[in-house]
């Protein structure tokens, strides 16, 4: 974890040897200190935490006064008063394990969005805990034994089920759970929070123009919370609707203090949105700072392999790194973006299938015909029945049709590559519908839609490695969209505010029509900001080099993961047309290569 900065060490008496950070210098300025007491109660957290206004006045109602106001200082009192209830009362982006030295009992938890990881290991002595799943096995806590499932999911696509990593003793503290632990205990995990339901019609009265007002102030109080308050805070400006959101509120509360870092396409290109950052900016003031994608490779993995913690890399590592650095260049130490914009404020097709089974033939009628579809009964099935059915339903489905399955994003084939045959694919099927938010609740399917969007596989993997490649180099990534505050509201508000026909994100772009130009807060005929074009086209150049020639061996073939021959020939394919139905699965495949070929260099070094 040398990535992460300066090691500290706190050696504890009673049940525990010594806990231990790696941390930056400016976090422990900024944030207050990553170590806390209070009383006989020991916190050692990664963290930083919001509103702490309030929170101090609650705790010091509850009768326990913080030591301080730093990080360390507030947990450690917020879990010396509501013990493993404590996350109830934080506002932040946290990892943190805290230890009673009296009583031997100790708690672990992570905040709801999970940008903090957390790993554990049962050991002989006890239980080891750290920040990456690498950290356990080099310090001789867990085995560096793989577990192949798991990386045989993720070569297909299928990304975090459950709380399995890479390495078969290592387990994952998933985003909002909590971990109970100590002499006498029987350890235990359980999820302390869970995503707001969001209905078709919502729960909330308040009027559309009323709601919008009141969703701007929220964002604002959202990123006041996350500014920097000594330096220039940086956001990573889109010409979408959720990063512009957040810099016109940034601007509105700091002006020239706020800066914008963004990524310039090539004309023609469908990630461009150059004009309409420039529009912003002219609206909400400031200075472009572009990095261009034309000079940016998609992967930055060669010779990094030992800091990778697991063998899950954002396929956009690369862009991530490139912001960071901008802004670090600048002197910037934090940078806002705009996830969870998509996550509330938007939605796809699965609420057809609510509208089906409640009955509501005139809503479904209207709906259907804004979404362009006509007498399509296959298309009917896929969006008006499917979200509705379980693994089982659909197995059933798949044998009537002679084994063809019907694919939605919830249901996605296995690729031909993994090894195995369809007993292997079927496992990896049904251990992805194991995961707890696929559950079917009785709000329906749009409802679980949103729960796979907020603690789904894919978003658990994807916040902590914003967060993960960012702190490598120095730069603290903040969400203000997934504010608690804000997650709370967007559940209140009826689908339609999200999506009417192909109209998308209605109240956001009515929150923020005052301060925003309308190629931003007005409908989109033609919507922008697709890097996909990017993404194919330098795959199709460095995927091969990654890989290797013919000759050379796949680890990951020889680990019984996949078919390098079959593989090789589906990558063929793909570079020599340009596109493959299966695009993540092959570039997944060879980021577990990849991160192989570290491991087995690393343990040649050993």
């Amino acid at each position: 974890m040398a990535d992460r900065g300066d090691q500290h060490t706190i050696r504890l008496q009673g049940h525990v040897a010594a806990a231990g950070l790696t941390t930056l210098d400016w976090q422990e300025q900024l944030n207050g200190g990553s170590t806390g007491h209070c009383r006989e109660l020991v916190v050692v957290a990664d963290a930083v935490l919001y509103y702490r206004t309030e929170l101090v006045a609650d705790l010091t109602r509850f009768g326990c006064p913080p030591r301080s106001e730093s990080t360390g200082d507030l947990i450690a009192a917020a879990v010396r008063s509501w013990g493993d209830d404590a996350p109830l009362h934080l506002e932040g982006d946290y990892a943190y394990v805290a230890f009673d030295t009296t009583t031997g009992r100790g708690y672990a938890a992570r905040d709801p969005i999970g940008s903090r990881p957390l790993y554990f290991v049962h050991t002989t002595v006890g239980l080891a805990i750290a920040s990456a799943p690498s950290a356990l096995v080099a310090a001789g806590f867990a085995s560096s034994a793989l577990n192949n499932a798991w990386l045989a999911e993720l070569c297909a696509g299928f990304v975090n089920v459950g709380s399995e990593t890479a390495y078969r003793q290592v387990a994952a503290l998933r985003q909002g759970e909590r971990l109970r632990f100590g002499v006498g205990v029987t350890t235990a995990v359980d999820q302390w929070w869970s995503p707001p339901a969001f209905t078709e019609d919502g729960t909330s009265r308040v009027a559309f123009a009323d709601a919008a007002v009141e969703l701007r102030e929220l964002i604002v109080s959202a990123v006041r919370e996350r500014l920097d308050p000594q330096r220039a805070t940086f956001v990573s400006l889109s010409g979408g609707r959720d990063s512009s959101a957040v810099y016109a509120a940034g601007r509105r509360l700091a002006g020239d203090r706020v800066r914008a870092i963004s990524l310039s396409y090539p004309v023609g290109d469908p990630g461009r949105e150059d004009e309409t950052i420039r529009e912003i900016l002219e609206m909400c003031g400031g200075q472009p700072r572009w990095i261009d994608t034309d000079q940016l490779p998609l992967f930055r993995l060669q010779g990094t392999g030992t800091i990778r913690p697991d063998a899950f890399t954002h396929p956009y590592e690369s862009p991530t790194a490139a912001i960071a650095d901008s802004a670090g260049a600048e002197g910037g130490r934090i940078v806002l973006n705009g996830l969870g914009g998509d996550t509330l404020f938007h939605s796809e097709h699965s609420f057809l299938a609510d509208l089906v089974f409640a009955g509501r033939w005139v809503d479904l009628r209207r709906e259907w015909r804004l979404q362009g579809g006509g007498f399509d009964p296959a298309m009917f099935f896929r969006w008006g029945l499917l979200p509705r059915l379980g693994p089982v339903a659909r197995d059933f489905v798949a044998a009537a049709r002679g084994g063809r399955r019907l694919q939605d994003v919830w249901d996605p084939p296995v690729p031909g590559w993994i090894r195995g045959g369809d007993d292997t694919h079927a496992t990896i099927r049904e251990r992805a519908w194991r995961e707890p938010v696929r559950e079917l609740r009785a709000d329906g399917a749009g409802d679980r839609e949103r729960r796979l969007m907020v603690l789904g596989p894919f978003a658990g993997r994807v916040v902590p490695e914003y967060s993960r490649v960012s702190l490598s180099r120095g730069i603290e990534q903040r969400s203000p969209l997934y504010d608690s505050r804000i997650i709370s509201f967007a559940a209140t508000r009826p689908r339609a505010e999200r999506q009417r026909g192909g109209d998308y994100k209605r109240l956001l772009r009515a929150a923020m029509e005052p301060w925003l130009p309308v190629s931003v807060t007005g409908p989109r005929l033609n919507p922008t900001g697709f890097s996909g074009g990017y993404f194919r086209r330098l795959a199709m150049a460095e995927l091969p080099q990654l890989i290797g020639t013919q000759r050379d061996k796949l680890i990951a073939d020889e680990a019984g993961l996949i078919v390098a021959k079959k593989y090789r020939a589906e990558l063929h394919r793909f570079t020599e047309s340009g596109e493959h139905g299966q695009l993540p699965a092959l570039v997944f495949t060879a980021l577990v290569e990849s991160w192989l070929r570290s491991q087995s260099a690393d343990s040649d070094r050993r």
